[in-house]
């Protein structure tokens, strides 16, 4: 009785989003001949029954290219002609640049000074026109809203656009598919479209399945927003994960996360050097800081209910945060290790 009133309360909060199952289920229709299901890799010398979704084998190396092509190929001819513009701190100004060489339309990002080499210059090997400007989100929204007003683009917003949440979604929809007996999804969290996609999907085909937010202590916006019931904005963090520095999630995953997330779980800068070493030295996988948090978040929780599985969202990893990380992998796995 109790629990079935706990998923009736559920589906009507579903049904009262602006994302819902179909709207993924048709992007998915959407994208799926353009990018493959990404693979599942069962976690190597752990007793638990964990799981990594590789999200680094999409094209770009990273997810955001499921929320990009879904949004793009809803342009009309119009806003296509008229080419289409964001901004980002990497991985969607890569997506969104690939979206733009595979149907021909052009695209113009805004980068921070600050962004990863390596991220750059794949945005720019896509074929996207970048301006580097600013060193923090809002001073790039705002450059962004006058190249607009000035040439007359499509903004769209790397995590907070409806379209970009259910492409992100799509994950979900692959989730349930191949891993039966779901307990637990890891996901790390910036802005909130990666996470906000996948709660919908999966909370709406698999409702008992616990979704946990990760996110830097550092950077920890969500976290607080979520134990204060209210949207929280703080002061533009630092931490080693590039992609997931924001300084509030985005109003439509707010809206969205509040009612869905089940638990969130705050990790450190030492923690996520430490992740990417060891999914490096033990799992053969290399992935940027902001995509090793989930997978740290997996390794410390205290309250899992398996299978487990966390989304490793992105590979774009400059070779001197890898190196550093490999480095101090030694020093942070022995003081991890229980003597």
């Amino acid at each position: 009785m109790g629990l079935s009133y706990t998923y009736m309360r559920l589906a009507d909060r579903l049904n009262a989003l602006s994302v819902n199952l179909n709207d993924i289920k048709l992007a998915e229709a959407r994208i799926r001949s353009t990018l493959p299901m990404t693979s599942m890799k069962r976690v190597q010398g752990r007793k638990n029954d964990q799981w990594l979704k590789c999200e680094f084998e999409n094209t770009t190396q990273s997810f955001k290219v499921r929320g990009a092509l879904n949004a793009v190929l809803q342009l009309d001819p119009d806003q296509r002609s008229r080419g289409v513009l964001a901004r980002s701190s990497g991985n969607f100004a890569q997506a969104i640049a690939y979206c733009g060489q595979l149907l021909g339309i052009k695209i113009t990002v805004v980068m921070p000074e600050t962004a990863p080499v390596t991220k750059l210059n794949a945005t720019l090997g896509w074929g996207a026109t970048v301006e580097q400007f600013g060193q923090i989100p809002r001073e790039g929204d705002q450059r962004a809203r006058e190249i607009q007003a000035e040439h007359g683009q499509t903004l769209i917003s790397s995590f907070d656009d409806l379209r970009v949440i259910a492409g992100q979604g799509t994950i979900g929809l692959e989730l349930a598919s191949q891993l039966d007996g779901i307990g637990t999804v890891y996901c790390p969290i910036g802005g909130g479209g990666l996470l906000a996609g996948i709660a919908v999907a999966i909370k709406s085909l698999r409702p008992e399945v616990q979704i946990v937010a990760v996110e830097p202590e550092n950077a920890n916006d969500f976290f607080q927003s979520w134990t204060q019931q209210q949207w929280v904005e703080i002061p533009f963090p630092h931490s080693i994960a590039d992609g997931l520095k924001v300084s509030k999630v985005g109003a439509h995953n707010w809206a969205i996360l509040q009612h869905l997330v089940d638990r969130v779980i705050t990790v450190s800068d030492d923690d996520i050097r430490w992740a990417v070493g060891d999914l490096w030295t033990n799992q053969s996988v290399r992935v940027e800081p902001s995509g090793a948090v989930s997978y740290v978040g997996m390794c410390n929780d205290g309250e899992t209910v398996g299978p487990q599985v966390c989304i490793l969202s992105g590979g774009n990893v400059d070779q001197s945060v890898f190196e550093d990380c490999l480095l101090a992998y030694p020093r942070l796995n022995l003081e991890r290790t229980p003597s």
